[in-house]
């Protein structure tokens, strides 16, 4: 397996090869040089090229899957870490942030448990990242935050909430301007049944944050209530979810009529808030709710027409 330049002369070749008369050794040692060369500058392209270009294929491939399979896209984004190429650290992070959005979107195509499995098995490689300074604006202290965070959430893990608590406050006193890790503060506080200092934690990562003050009032009780229904405190989550409404129906009114695709999630977001008061049959909150919301998403009217119907049944 020569260079090609040899290989395809083989006048040329006979000009470097040595002389018939030397030792025949010299000539074998001379072959193995030329093929190991060869394969050196092989395996130093494939290093270098071939493997980032095979990890990157299987990690596009998984974002393709995502929303159809999330355990082929799964098993894809495992292939893409397992190359150990020079961008393995950024390879795993993307690997771990599609995981942790799937777990938190709960992807219905996922088994979460397998995935959560996977993740906590990344917990080592991530602490020893804590001290190499960030690559991006997501760090390992909010990735570790967030898989212990879903090991308390999904396997009612009492230690995973622990170490959640024990990292976010290093990474507070390591960061103490990102907003985000109060928010996960807050978290942990709402989590332990200390609501009043974790509102209190949630409301300071908004105040730290970039958002207009209007914004902030209304990300502060939309994250309240969506925390206090994830928990399972259905009237703490009611009593966020009304006063965002209010808020959120406010300032848009104030602003004009928003109905652009972008807003379809936070359509829908209003339409299950009050289906919620709907459920516990608050029909007079659930029509005021929903009223409100077809004002403000006036291309999303389908969402809320059945609750209307519903509504008008359950008062007759």
């Amino acid at each position: 397996v020569l260079p090609h330049g040899v290989a395809a002369h083989p006048a040329l070749l006979s000009t470097v090869l040595p002389k018939k008369e030397h030792h025949p050794k010299m000539r074998l040692y001379f072959l193995l040089a030329a093929s190991t060369g060869t394969l050196l500058l092989w395996i130093l392209w494939y290093e270098a090229s071939l493997k980032p270009a095979y990890a990157t294929q299987y990690l596009l491939k998984g974002i393709r899957l995502e929303q159809k399979d999330f355990t082929g896209a799964f098993d894809s984004y495992e292939r893409s870490i397992q190359f150990k190429t020079k961008y393995d650290k950024e390879l795993r992070y993307v690997f771990i942030e599609r995981s942790l959005n799937a777990l938190q979107t709960k992807n219905p195509t996922m088994n979460a448990r397998e995935v959560l499995d996977v993740l906590i098995t990344l917990k080592p490689y991530l602490r020893e990242q804590m001290e190499v300074p960030d690559i991006r604006p997501v760090s390992p202290y909010e990735y570790l935050a967030q898989i212990n965070e879903q090991a308390y959430l999904l396997f009612d893990d009492a230690n995973a909430l622990l170490e959640m608590e024990e990292v976010v406050e290093k990474a507070i006193r390591k960061y103490p301007e990102r907003p985000r890790f109060y928010r996960f503060l807050g978290r942990i506080r709402i989590f332990q049944g200390r609501f009043d200092e974790g509102e209190g934690f949630l409301k300071k990562s908004l105040d730290l944050s970039h958002e207009n003050e209007a914004s902030k009032d209304t990300s502060y009780f939309k994250s309240l209530g969506l925390l206090y229904y994830e928990i399972g405190m259905r009237q703490k989550a009611k009593d966020n979810f009304y006063k965002f409404v209010e808020l959120y129906y406010g300032t848009k009114s104030r602003l004009g009529r928003v109905d652009d695709r972008s807003t379809g999630a936070d359509a829908k977001l209003l339409g299950n808030i009050a289906r919620l008061f709907y459920e516990d049959k608050e029909y007079e909150l659930a029509k005021k709710i929903a009223q409100k919301s077809i004002a403000v998403f006036t291309k999303h009217e389908k969402i809320y027409l059945d609750l209307f119907n519903k509504i008008d049944e359950a008062g007759k």
